[in-house]
């Protein structure tokens, strides 16, 4: 990116906005966005591969004779690590044949294998590899998602049993001492995780384990998608969910009539008993619905844990677009795998809705793609 800049001052050219990819910043050539991009001769090969209206300008070597030196490859490695005097050592024995020979292979490789006449979709499909990430990754934002939606439930109960914690005059005051600050926890825990972003809080749970020397790229790293970041990403959406649900079970337990609660009292339930038994049961069965709703969100944002390398559906689509410079394509395929999902688990959804309310369900066209009877089922007192 340097380049441009000496350029700027020789020819009074625009430094557009820094891409973080060259994929990305070949788009915006390809776009029209920007007149050029600077990139290594194998990268700028490699794109001009893939798209037939690309073509390579080679900088005029005088042009850059002045700033030569500053224009190096450097590797950044940790100051103690061993791994740096092996490096120098071998950068010491490293000829300038050599260092020619090797990127010429490299060119000659990104050339190989590259037929731009065919169709977007054939260049993705057509290739058994592309197929494979596409499908890895729908199935790690089907269980990532899945995961996240019944931990986070869990884990939300709880933090919506600790919010509704009601203190009585007859409290001891060890009572009131435990209560208000479980109390006063779970509800700035709801507030702290729902306003921020998810991607925020996998960014800061990424950092934080790495200061704490937990690297998740050594946990389960032969495993291609269900490695240490997918149980990272996990952990992230488990926490990111379990916010939004004690919201839920929380309004579901409000919605539960008092006449439930003074009714299981008046049987001889404990309080305890009444909330676990009696109201905690209707308010989860009431809020089915606004669980569903939370499951459908957590499939598109779990593509958020892209930052962290977690491998759902929109990492392995950005991965394909960074090979192939397909960009448009990829991601309106992956769309239509978004929207496939989200109308199949909101079929599954209504389905388990009306089996829980005693409805039958019969399949038909007519107004939808099923509709349900009025008529309960009726059962057996046993």
């Amino acid at each position: 990116d340097e380049i441009i800049d000496i350029f700027k001052s020789e020819f009074n050219c625009l430094h557009a906005t820094p891409q973080e990819t060259f994929a990305k910043a070949s788009a915006d050539v390809k776009a029209g966005s920007a007149f050029a991009m600077t990139a290594e001769l194998p990268v700028a090969t490699s794109i001009v591969n893939n798209n037939n209206d690309l073509g390579i300008i080679h900088i005029d070597q005088n042009i850059l004779a002045d700033y030569s030196g500053e224009l190096g490859v450097s590797i950044g490695v940790r100051k103690n690590d061993p791994l740096k005097d092996e490096i120098n050592s071998f950068l010491s024995s490293y000829s300038k044949e050599e260092r020619e020979k090797d990127m010429l292979e490299a060119v000659n490789r990104s050339s190989q294998d590259v037929d731009s006449s065919k169709s977007d979709l054939e260049r993705i499909f057509g290739k058994k590899e592309y197929v494979t990430w596409l499908f890895q990754g729908l199935a790690g934002t089907v269980i990532i998602s899945i995961i996240g939606t019944f931990l986070g439930l869990l884990l939300g109960i709880f933090l919506a049993l600790g919010k509704n914690l009601s203190t009585r005059k007859q409290d001891s005051f060890i009572s009131k001492a435990i209560k208000y600050p479980i109390k006063g926890l779970c509800n700035l825990y709801s507030v702290v995780i729902r306003g921020t972003p998810m991607m925020v809080q996998a960014l800061i749970f990424q950092y934080a384990c790495q200061a704490c020397g937990l690297n998740w790229n050594l946990v389960l790293n032969t495993i291609p998608v269900f490695n240490g970041w997918f149980i990272a990403g996990s952990i992230i959406i488990t926490f990111n969910t379990a916010a939004y649900m004690a919201e839920i079970i929380q309004s579901g337990l409000n919605g539960v009539g008092k006449d439930q609660k003074e009714g299981a009292l008046s049987l001889g339930f404990s309080e305890t008993k009444s909330l676990l038994l009696v109201e905690l049961p209707q308010a989860i069965k009431n809020s089915i619905p606004t669980i569903g709703s939370e499951w459908i969100v957590n499939i598109k944002d779990s593509s958020v844990l892209n930052v962290i390398s977690v491998t759902e559906l929109f990492f392995m689509a950005k991965t394909i677009a960074g090979a192939t410079y397909i960009y448009l394509t990829t991601y309106l395929i992956i769309a239509l795998m978004y929207l496939v999902l989200t109308v199949l688990t909101t079929l599954i959804l209504k389905y388990i809705a009306y089996k829980v309310d005693g409805k039958k369900i019969k399949f038909s066209l007519k107004n939808s793609l099923f509709h349900y009877s009025n008529k309960r089922i009726l059962t057996k007192n046993i």
